[in-house]
């Protein structure tokens, strides 16, 4: 049995792709967070609702294309063919990275969002009538399910891997804690 230190751990490969796999399960995790809101939000058509499930839908395609998009060197870029394993799910990914990059990062609104300006002149007095419309694809919610349902099977067993390969290479059973997610620590800045 290989005799561990904390230099030999720090060090180590194995333990080290485990760390940065951390990020993967942490995006997974919020990923899931945030779709479960979407799913469970009441839908009425308010300002504030609309307004709550636009900040969940960029949260979640955010975070969910940090996962499969170039990062930090510390952060593993995953596969999408290596993922999913159907044209339904690849689709689906698509589908979300297309709103994460047309609808809040690079391209503009996309099909999702429609500005327009209304212009209505009476008695010499011109008065525009800014309107946007949001398209909510709640439709799409029970795909993106089915999607995050298979990611977090795939994570699952990749993680568990990793886990045996680490233990392999130090000489010590790895135990990984199953059940809930652990809390967040939370840090207040006070210089904010």
């Amino acid at each position: 049995m290989t005799r561990l230190t904390k230099a030999g751990i720090e060090g180590n490969r194995h333990m080290q792709a485990l760390v940065r796999f951390g990020h993967v399960m942490m995006c997974v995790s919020n990923a899931d967070h945030y779709l479960h809101r979407m799913e469970t939000l009441k839908r009425e058509v308010t300002l504030d609702n609309v307004l709550e499930i636009d900040g969940l839908l960029l949260a979640f395609s955010v975070t969910y294309g940090r996962l499969f998009t170039e990062a930090a060197e510390e952060f593993p870029r995953l596969d999408r063919n290596a993922v999913y394993k159907t044209g339904e799910l690849r689709t689906t990914h698509d589908r979300i990275l297309e709103i994460r990059n047309k609808r809040y990062a690079h391209e503009g609104a996309g099909r999702d969002i429609e500005f327009s300006m209304g212009v209505e002149l009476r008695d010499s007095v011109m008065t525009v009538k800014p309107s946007v419309v949001f398209a909510i694809p709640g439709h799409e919610f029970p795909s993106y399910r089915a999607l995050i349902d298979s990611l977090q099977m795939y994570t699952y067993e990749k993680l568990h891997k990793i886990i045996e390969k680490a233990s392999a290479a130090l000489g010590v059973r790895i135990d990984f804690p199953h059940g809930p997610p652990p809390a967040y620590k939370v840090e207040r800045n006070s210089n904010a």
